[in-house]
């Protein structure tokens, strides 16, 4: 599976059902390719931190792929020129939640146009 973009608010709604946990973050400043190890919990106050944020809350980039059987890898940050990371973040399916169903979720905010474009 190829990178496909999807949305904060998308995967919020993700770790609100429960679908996914994240297992590892990995920080990487642009300038300095410098890595640090973020833990999962202190990744979740910050993007429930962003979220809080308003307007700023849709100023950040997400992407994903599949990376093995229950896991999805998300990219964050890389095209956004107002942030000096690059976050990379594996995710494990949580709770009997499927591919299928995750995608879905990921995907959620793009159905939604693409439908409101051809009613």
């Amino acid at each position: 599976m190829m990178e496909r973009s999807t949305t904060a608010k998308d995967l919020q709604k993700l770790f609100n059902e429960y679908m996914v946990i994240v297992t590892s973050v990995t920080v990487t400043n642009k300038d300095t390719n410098q890595k640090n190890e973020v833990t999962p919990e202190q990744f979740m106050n910050d993007f429930e931190w962003y979220m809080e944020s308003g307007i700023f809350a849709d100023s950040l980039d997400f992407k994903y792929e599949l990376a093995g059987n229950n896991n999805i890898k998300l990219f964050i940050g890389y095209v956004s020129g107002y942030c000096d990371n690059c976050i990379d973040v594996v995710l494990q399916f949580a709770n009997g939640a499927t591919l299928d169903q995750v995608v879905d979720g990921l995907n959620a905010t793009y159905t939604a146009f693409l439908a409101s474009l051809s009613a």
